[in-house]
């Protein structure tokens, strides 16, 4: 016998042939989609505001259809990521993005734009919860030394992927002078670059193994047509085994209502969306430069992962008591922007969302990553996918149809008035929450 052999023999049932995990191409999924679609995200408006001079509305309409079609898209993508895994569908969102943005930058009529961005909303609900399910599989069977670590290193390649397309995104405008369609180009070229990512995943006959204390790759036995439920039933512990307790940590955040997440997450999104649709109108009718959004944008971002870095790091206690900091200066910043309504204050108040949606993100995915690994289901991701593009899509819907039907300053009050009510309902879910948490 070699000394290869015996040193696989000395690592127990691990075959001499395995290799390490690759979760690398899950943290490049993430990066690219967010690279490729940051840039996109801001030259498409950008294009048909400052060039086709659209309606607030239709813009609005336009930017929501992406959203609305994916709430619909995770309750699709659960069966049928159930049937061929979470790479291959995480494959099949990446394929049909490489077509349908390439048809949005050839037709810019509304109605050829509503559908395809549609069309592409749908597609999107195929790839995060895949993405995310990956993760949670990976968190739930790591070892108490790797606790969170896989989250923060998914949470940071998707922010780095929007930091650096925002950047480069400004380079691209700025010395093209103002060429927006140029930067879509680009960022349709950069969706292949998610293709090969979600090609390069593990597929549902491979799972990742900690038993010697490194992430192996080791095949599964696929007995059921269910591949996910194939892959729950390897990674699951033997029944005569006794279960780990839960960490105190772990069921401080179960103690929450699986509604105070949901609820959290569409406020946070539909805040992130709010300040990105309303910021290039002002820019515009002041005679500012597209460009710019890029760099707050950026700005803002940055900001954003700085402070997700740091608070991955404290406690679920520190997290609690800066997402409802994060609410509450939400109510202050719109306050303001009642008062004085310029392009000054929205920037402060746009690059300050940064922060403030880093705390609210923080919280809200450490409890959806919490229930779907205590319950062991897709169904939190998906629902957290869900409420997303609610929240998303509400952003730019309403600021929209607002803004044309009176004026673009009168978003601030009403906004206003409606975070100032879900912080009301999160401030009851929480104390109900706190009664019936373990002293």
């Amino acid at each position: 016998m070699s000394s290869t052999q015996n040193a696989a023999l000395d690592l127990g049932s691990t075959p001499a042939a395995a290799r390490r995990f690759r979760c690398w191409p899950v943290y490049g999924a993430a990066f690219s989609r967010t690279f490729a679609y940051a840039i996109y995200g801001i030259a498409l408006p950008n294009f048909l505001i400052y060039f086709h001079h659209i309606e607030p509305a239709t813009l609005g309409v336009i930017i929501a259809a992406f959203n609305i079609a994916f709430i619909f898209g995770p309750l699709v993508a659960l069966p049928v990521a159930r049937r061929i895994g979470n790479r291959n569908s995480a494959l099949l969102a990446a394929s049909s993005s490489v077509i349908l943005v390439a048809l949005q930058i050839l037709i810019f009529s509304p109605m050829a734009l509503i559908l395809l961005r549609a069309m592409d909303g749908f597609f999107h609900g195929f790839f995060w919860p895949q993405l995310q399910c990956e993760v949670s599989y990976w968190q739930r069977d790591a070892p108490p030394s790797m606790m969170g670590k896989f989250f923060q290193k998914y949470a940071m390649s998707w922010n780095i992927g929007i930091m650096t397309g925002d950047l480069l995104g400004y380079v691209i405008v700025f010395t093209g002078h103002g060429n927006e369609f140029m930067a879509l180009v680009f960022a349709w070229a950069c969706i292949f670059a998610i293709v090969f990512s979600t090609f390069m995943m593990e597929g549902p006959k491979v799972r990742i193994d900690f038993s010697t204390g490194r992430g192996l790759a080791v095949p599964v036995v696929l007995e059921s047509k269910d591949v996910c439920q194939a892959r729950e039933q390897t990674n699951a512990p033997p029944v005569a085994e006794e279960k780990p307790v839960p960490s105190q940590q772990r069921m401080y955040l179960l103690s929450f209502p699986v509604i105070f997440y949901l609820i959290g997450t569409a406020i946070y999104q539909y805040l992130k969306n709010f300040y990105p649709f309303l910021y290039p109108y002002a820019l515009n009718y002041q005679g500012i430069g597209s460009y710019w959004v890029y760099l707050v944008t950026f700005v803002g971002q940055a900001v954003q992962l700085v402070f997700i870095i740091a608070w991955t790091r404290f406690s679920n206690r520190s997290g609690y008591n800066t997402f409802f900091f994060s609410m509450f200066a939400n109510v202050a910043f719109l306050a303001w922007l009642w008062d004085y309504p310029n392009v000054p204050v929205l920037t402060i108040a746009y690059i300050v969302n940064g922060a403030l949606s880093g705390w609210l993100y923080n919280f809200t995915s450490r409890i959806m990553l919490e229930y779907g690994a205590a319950k062991k289901s897709l169904k939190y991701a998906s629902l957290y996918e869900f409420f997303n593009g609610m929240g998303s899509s509400a952003g730019s819907l309403f600021p929209g149809l607002i803004a044309s039907a009176t004026t673009l300053d009168t978003n601030y009050p009403v906004t206003l008035v409606i975070v100032s009510g879900i912080l009301m309902v999160l401030i009851v879910l929480a104390m109900l929450a706190s009664k019936h948490r373990a002293p």
